[in-house]
């Protein structure tokens, strides 16, 4: 068996990527290279469940609560941890048991310390474009402690040439990709941009003149458009990448 280095599909692709002119790939990292979504569905679902049992009520109750003020407080502030001390007072409040809700916070801390699972074909992706002389960084929204975790825990670090976290406090933009482009030292239209939000990566890659690839699901495939190259998930990066113009 080919080890991914030599595979003829990574050669192909690599060289499709010169052949563009493209120098660099910027990633985005969560629901991207890693899973988050699911680890924080796995704890907020732990999290009601204990709460829950001991106040014998039904836990998507406290799932939906937590689901709301986590949404109310991301709008407010951002993707902040923090938040969740306001969620879980909320919570306490709305349930009349203050001191229980926040005794179970740890279940929601977990979040913060817990190795997120690389999604499957990236480690793959990633070595074969290293391979190939390809640059690569990763823009990512989140505090620079929580992403330093992540890349250390998960490895992503030793593929990336530069990591860029975005400002938590707006939406992801144009100028936190530029910002990857300028420490790569590429241009935009030597760039190819990856990521699962169309707003926050898709829409500013288009508009700086950079190529982009959207990772699509069920939650935002009715975002794109025609034009635009899609892949399900990052294992479908190298098939992408030969639809590219």
């Amino acid at each position: 068996m080919f080890e991914i280095e030599r595979d003829p599909i990574v050669h192909l692709t690599n060289e499709r990527l010169r052949r563009l002119g493209i120098k660099a790939v910027l990633f985005d990292l969560d629901d991207t290279l890693i899973y988050t979504s699911d680890m924080y569905i796995k704890h907020m679902d732990e999290y009601s469940n204990d709460l829950a049992r001991q106040l014998n009520i039904d836990s998507e109750i406290v799932f939906e609560l937590l689901d709301k003020f986590n949404g109310e407080e991301y709008l407010k502030n951002g993707a902040n941890p923090d938040n969740w001390t306001t969620v879980i007072r909320k919570v306490g409040e709305e349930l009349s048991c203050l001191d229980l809700a926040a005794s179970l916070r740890f279940h929601i801390d977990a979040v913060y310390t817990d190795e997120p699972a690389v999604i499957p074909g990236a480690r793959q992706v990633l070595s074969g474009l290293k391979n190939g002389n390809i640059l690569l960084g990763e823009v990512t929204w989140g505090k620079m402690g929580w992403t330093v975790r992540k890349n250390c825990q998960t490895g992503l670090e030793n593929f990336m040439d530069v990591i860029v976290p975005a400002n938590i406090y707006k939406p992801k933009n144009g100028e936190d990709w530029l910002k990857g482009m300028n420490l790569l030292g590429v241009t935009p239209e030597e760039c190819l941009i990856c990521g699962d939000s169309f707003r926050g990566d898709i829409l500013p890659a288009l508009s700086l003149g950079a190529r982009a690839i959207f990772i699509t699901g069920e939650d935002n495939r009715n975002e794109t458009r025609q034009e635009i190259t899609t892949m399900e998930s990052v294992a479908g990066f190298w098939d992408a990448v030969l639809k590219l113009k």
